[in-house]
């Protein structure tokens, strides 16, 4: 096979198959964990994508520098490089002209934004014909039940009841794992009010909530009670959904202003569309948008905000409850692969509570334990292909909760 004896090119081959090897070693799956998402947030099969790439580049270098003056080396790179050069602006115009035709499958949140982020939800809210948010829109909180006579606090209830404003009460506070998705005489509060005979137990939980609605419920509904018994559940997902203006439909949410909490998004509109209207999505580029959410990375300066805003929200539920002489117990809730290995969430909670010398239930202990002694799975405590607990979870969580406040 002929060579190539041009020095110039030789030289070129060389610093691209260096540049090659030099990519290939630094976008590694352990350095984009370790700088992008330090808590293993990639998730494994996108860990094996980013190997393979990795290591085929490295090669590819390898091969680059080894046979420079070979004719197809040359002629491959500039394959390559021509390919590179070319193929994201026209894949940028075809994505364009696929969404602006409605073309349904390109018409898809999940393509171009992470969930995690309020793009995704704009989109989704702008993109599905029946999004599924919210139908009970809240000025305040964003969403809620509808109060009726039969139904005095606006809970989840299977029955009209009079409400007991007396220090009997216990009000469980959280999202869709406390306002359950099981019957609703299965669900946790409802467990935890046939364990506790002799108190009275509302269930305030609210399906999409993060803590910042969990807290502004809380705050507008504890007073009406006489030294009544808090319980704050969270999800460790909830803490997320503070920096968000929308999910499923718009919310409220806090911005930290000098050094407090200052509410958002208030009153929120009652026309989601009108919303989004004043507020659309913004997408610079769709083809980088669908790269960056194939990998699904944890951005460090949202994290710092994420933590900054509930370590701040807690700090606020803990005065407040203890400024009015309530006893108060947090819940930490799993979703089920993450009742193995610890996240940043989790560590990030249990470090909040134990700073400010509060109680709470971590129920992934309490779980993990009721697997061990009863010679099953943990996922046999939810509900298969949907997240949450079934009645199984829901009666040993609230087993342990009940013990804790017979502690207290």
């Amino acid at each position: 096979m002929s060579e190539v004896r041009s020095p110039r090119r030789g030289w070129v081959l060389l610093l691209l198959g260096a540049l090659y090897i030099l990519v290939g070693l630094v976008l590694n799956e352990w350095a984009l964990t370790r700088f992008l998402s330090p808590d293993d947030w990639i998730p494994g099969g996108k860990r094996a994508l980013i190997r393979a790439f990795d290591v085929t580049l490295v090669a590819w270098g390898i091969m680059t520098i080894a046979f420079r003056r070979r004719p197809f080396i040359t002629n491959l790179n500039v394959a390559m490089v021509s390919t590179a050069v070319m193929f994201p602006p026209a894949a940028e115009l075809l994505l364009r002209a696929g969404v602006a035709a409605d073309v349904s499958r390109l018409r898809r949140a999940a393509l171009f934004a992470d969930p995690r982020t309020e793009t995704f939800w704009k989109l989704h809210a702008l993109w599905t014909p029946d999004p599924g948010g919210p139908q009970n829109v809240d000025p305040v909180l964003g969403w809620a039940p509808v109060k009726t006579p039969e139904n005095p606090l606006g809970v989840i209830a299977d029955a009209p009841y009079t409400p007991l404003f007396d220090s009997t009460a216990v009000l469980f506070y959280g999202d869709s794992f406390v306002a359950g998705k099981t019957p609703i005489p299965e669900r946790i509060p409802q467990q935890l009010g046939l364990l506790l005979p002799d108190r009275t137990v509302y269930n305030f939980g609210v399906g999409n909530y993060g803590v910042d609605q969990i807290y502004l419920r809380f705050r507008e509904t504890h007073r009406a009670f006489d030294h009544p018994t808090i319980v704050i559940g969270i999800l460790t997902r909830d803490m997320e959904r503070c920096l968000l203006a929308i999910r499923g439909a718009p919310k409220p949410y806090f911005e930290i202003v000098d050094g407090a909490l200052e509410l958002r998004g208030v009153p929120v509109p009652a026309s989601t569309k009108e919303w989004l209207r004043a507020h659309p999505p913004h997408i610079s580029s769709y083809f980088l948008s669908f790269l960056m959410a194939r990998l699904e990375l944890d951005d460090p300066r949202r994290r710092s905000a994420e933590e900054r805003i509930n370590g701040m929200i807690i700090e606020a539920i803990v005065r407040e409850a203890g400024g009015t002489d309530r006893e108060l117990l947090f819940v930490i809730f799993y979703g089920e692969q993450e009742l193995h290995g610890a996240g940043r969430r989790e560590r990030f909670l249990r470090e909040q509570f134990a700073r400010r010398q509060v109680p709470f239930v971590d129920t992934k202990e309490v779980l993990l334990e009721a697997a061990r002694r009863e010679s099953v799975s943990p996922a046999a405590f939810y509900r298969q292909g949907e997240g949450h607990p079934n009645a199984r979870g829901n009666r040993v969580m609230a087993e342990a909760i009940a013990e804790r406040l017979r502690r207290q």
